[in-house]
């Protein structure tokens, strides 16, 4: 199995809740258990031996194709989160809505746009927004805890970063299908916790309000 270092720079480089979004299949949180190495469903461990110096050499062959397969196996699952369509927008009738993985996308390029914020580690930020409606397996088991539990300020933050997807969306799928989306906007009213998120949802309800003036 790969060390923990090798799949942390895998998942790195992986391409990540309005109303409930449909998870991933548990199959894919057990492929990344397979590629991280972290604990398997019963919470036992997946068995990860160092081979000593001596048979390290004959080992080498072997981890290489498995570790392949893993990783390909986690890519292959992943195109579910490109597929499966975010349901609050199916459930409001929008044609063609976004997928799970256009909205983790988007939210990991906001996190990138952020600017330089004091005591803010952009990576991670980065890292919580692209696992956020994903999975739990070792790394990213703790980062998506993390933000389910909103508990630090890069949580916090890409708490807001969700938030001004959804209705920069909301805002986008009302000009396309001439549909008024208030639930979405109401929902997460007086709800941003930072001083960035406030920011950016104020421009976005902005722009909303000179949109509707434009249309009387």
């Amino acid at each position: 199995m790969p060390s923990q270092s090798a799949a942390r720079g895998l998942l790195r480089r992986t391409p990540p809740r309005i109303l409930p979004v449909e998870r991933a299949p548990r199959r894919l949180a057990l492929a990344v258990r397979a590629v991280s190495g972290s604990p398997g469903p019963g919470g036992s461990p997946v068995p990860r031996r160092s081979p000593a110096p001596a048979d390290a050499a004959a080992a080498a062959p072997t981890s290489a194709p498995s570790s392949a397969s893993s990783a390909i196996d986690f890519l292959t699952l992943c195109h579910r989160l490109k597929t499966t369509k975010r349901k609050g927008w199916i459930n409001h009738s929008i044609k063609g809505p976004e997928s799970i993985a256009d909205h983790m996308y988007r939210m990991a390029l906001t996190a990138l746009i952020a600017g330089d914020l004091p005591a803010v580690d952009r990576e991670r930020c980065i890292k919580i927004a692209i696992v956020h409606d994903i999975a739990e397996a070792d790394e990213i088991k703790g980062l998506w805890e993390e933000y389910e539990n909103n508990s630090s300020i890069e949580a916090n933050l890409v708490k807001d970063f969700d938030k001004v997807e959804m209705i920069l969306q909301a805002l986008e799928y009302e000009k396309e299908h001439g549909k008024v989306l208030d639930e979405f906007f109401l929902s997460t009213a007086g709800k941003f916790q930072t001083e960035i998120g406030k920011s950016w949802a104020a421009e976005v309800n902005a722009r909303r309000k000179e949109g509707c003036k434009k249309q009387k």
